[in-house]
């Protein structure tokens, strides 16, 4: 299934949900960064920080493939099988809170999120 990863979270009253990045240089100067939250986002955050970390080797190592495949994706969409997207939306249901995970499991079965 082709996912569109440039789909956006909202809050309950319909706005774009906001991410907040901060970078810090050599300098140790600290820029903050603030964007829409996306559903790549979501997606690079559950695989490369997984709330469970006593999974398996194996699964680590399919968390990593699959984070790959995500961050370097053309023109914001990504190809996954079935299976692929049910291990993504299982790590999503565990990091997340409600809101999100409800957005994003409908995002990842391609289905509008229901907030937007």
């Amino acid at each position: 299934m082709l996912l569109n990863l440039n789909q956006k979270f909202a809050t309950m009253d319909g706005k774009i949900m906001k991410d907040v990045n901060v970078f810090e240089d050599d300098n140790g100067d600290k820029t903050q960064v603030i964007t829409d939250l996306t559903l790549e986002r979501v997606i690079s955050l559950a695989l490369s920080e997984p709330a469970d970390q006593k999974m398996s080797g194996a699964d680590k190592i399919k968390c990593f493939e699959l984070l790959l495949r995500v961050i370097v994706n053309k023109g914001g969409e990504v190809e996954l099988k079935a299976d692929e997207i049910a291990f993504i939306q299982n790590l999503v249901k565990v990091k997340y809170r409600v809101l999100i995970v409800g957005q994003a499991v409908r995002m990842l079965d391609n289905m509008p999120a229901g907030l937007l």
